[in-house]
């Protein structure tokens, strides 16, 4: 099969401009050529239409897309079923008369029409509305709507060819002598036009590029953003920062553990080990558990490779997810199997934490961005395949956890309304922009914004929409842990999945060193 560079026509004419009247000449010798090639064997083509005409770069046209191609045995045979494009079927096949070869002759020339003002007649009707139509006597055949601007010669060769009573409509061999096919210029007429999409493709793609490169997804907040972050444990109460939505002061804190906190206007419980304390002394100790609850970053490092390795790793293969196939991805609950046997896990939900915390470093990630980690055969992801100096910087990201433990407590989240529609326990884009800038002491805003898209990116938050770009606007977020259809982990199950996770991870760190050694 030849292959046809420059494309369908339809293409061409919606892409560049409608053709002109020496390249629509050469366009319908090419055709009658094929047609009478396809009459003369007794084949009925019955879908004659711009997108099915193809252009190479030499300048030839192709007709394609035989489909809907039917063969008369006989010499007198014809077909009566109606199929085809309804704006290009001839009046015989929409009234499901007998026809033969005719039928493509008038869908020749509504695609020269077609050709020469970018649609077919009645376009603009409903298909219902323009089959009757053209199948009703009382109708004169479509023509050309620029009465001028055409030569009487293509005006007489579209005549020809719509001709109502098919007996009279002209073959593909008596249009080939026609005036208009006699007067076809030279073929270098059609290499100019496939030239010039082709340039024009060219162009859009390199546009398309420089967008992709311009809007491509941002993987690591980076080092200065990392530096702020560190920068918090000199700020035990965190009470200087600025700006409408920065962290709130609270007079009183009911402790209900070393790592959890709640605030109460009043204390109901009065029995020990329950104490009151005051909200920077909770802030300062919740900042050491949130350090010490992590994955080191050397093991995070080696749990990385450890899952992507092709051989080894996960599973991952080509899958479908909301009827789109996705390459190279792996399905929750087989990265959950996977670390409790690597890293010796008691339980699904210790592995979910750490399946977790991986997408939190960026390392993986919903295949479409909208999903939490979770154990689930319905949820498929891919890991992040980034250079190895961003993978080392994503590695090194685990204090980002406490700045998202920080919005969640800083953040005025509360029950709204959004287009009508409640958003339950939901922030606002641009007060998160704001608590971020107050808390950083930064004041680069476009700084912020790109560190709230990423956290959207790595599933800490989202669009009440699910929208996957970040707005610093007015519009509602909710973080994934406010959401009920979405597992939950206790701090307790984090703590001890960490635990296990770094205690693993470090032996098999000195087992490498040992053989490497």
């Amino acid at each position: 099969m030849e292959f046809c560079d420059a494309g369908s026509l339809a293409t061409v004419i919606m892409k560049l401009e409608p053709l002109n009247e020496d390249q629509i000449c050469i366009v319908m010798k090419d055709m009658l050529t094929g047609l009478e090639y396809l009459h003369a064997r007794r084949m009925i083509h019955r879908d004659i239409k711009a997108d099915n005409v193809l252009l190479t770069m030499s300048g030839y046209s192709k007709l394609a897309d035989l489909g809907v191609a039917a063969q008369l045995n006989g010499t007198m045979d014809n077909r009566s079923t109606a199929i085809g494009t309804p704006y290009w079927m001839a009046p015989e096949l929409i009234l499901q008369q007998n026809y033969s070869s005719e039928v493509d002759i008038w869908s020749l020339g509504i695609t020269a029409i077609e050709f020469a003002e970018k649609k077919p007649p009645f376009f603009d009707m409903v298909p219902m509305r323009a089959l009757f139509i053209i199948a009703t006597g009382t109708h004169d055949p479509p023509s050309l709507s620029d009465k001028n601007k055409w030569s009487p010669e293509f005006h007489d060769f579209i005549s020809k060819c719509l001709v109502k009573d098919p007996s009279q409509r002209f073959t593909a061999t008596q249009l080939l002598q026609h005036p208009f096919i006699k007067k076809s210029p030279p073929r270098s007429v059609l290499v100019e036009l496939a030239q010039k999409y082709h340039q024009f493709r060219e162009s859009k793609k390199q546009e398309k590029n420089k967008r992709g490169t311009g809007n491509k997804k941002q993987l690591s907040v980076g080092a200065d953003i990392m530096r702020h972050i560190s920068m918090l444990e000199d700020q035990p109460g965190l009470g200087n920062s600025q700006g409408a939505s920065s962290p709130r002061r609270v007079s009183n804190i009911v402790i209900l553990s070393p790592a959890c906190a709640l605030k109460k206007s009043e204390s109901p419980w009065d029995t020990p080990p329950l104490t009151v304390v005051k909200s920077k002394h909770i802030l300062a100790n919740f900042k050491g558990i949130q350090n010490r609850d992590s994955i080191d970053e050397q093991n995070v490092f080696m749990l990385y490779r450890l899952m992507s390795d092709p051989k080894t790793g996960v599973e991952r293969k080509t899958r479908m997810y909301r009827l789109r196939s996705h390459k190279d991805c792996f399905i929750g609950s087989d990265c959950v199997d996977f670390l409790m046997t690597t890293l010796e896990l008691d339980s699904r939900d210790e592995a979910g934490v750490i399946g977790e915390a991986l997408m939190h470093h960026g390392l993986i990630q919903h295949v479409l961005r909208s999903e939490p980690f979770q154990d689930s055969r319905q949820f498929l992801y891919r890991f992040v395949e980034p250079s190895e100096e961003t993978l080392e910087e994503l590695c090194h990201e685990g204090k980002l956890a406490y700045l998202v433990d920080l919005m969640r407590w800083g953040l005025e989240i509360r029950n709204r309304r959004w287009r009508h529609k409640p958003c339950p326990m939901s922030f606002l884009g641009n007060e998160a922009v704001d608590w971020i800038l107050g808390t950083l002491k930064i004041d680069n805003r476009e700084l912020a914004v790109g560190l709230c898209q990423v956290l959207m990116d790595r599933s800490v938050f989202h669009h009440v929409n699910f929208n996957d770009v970040f707005q610093d606007k007015g519009a509602p977020y909710r973080f994934y842990v406010h959401d009920k259809k979405y597992d939950v982990y206790t701090t307790q199950t984090k703590k001890t999945a960490f635990e296990k996770a770094n205690r693993i991870l470090a032996l098999k760190r000195q087992g490498l060193k040992s053989s490497s050694d």
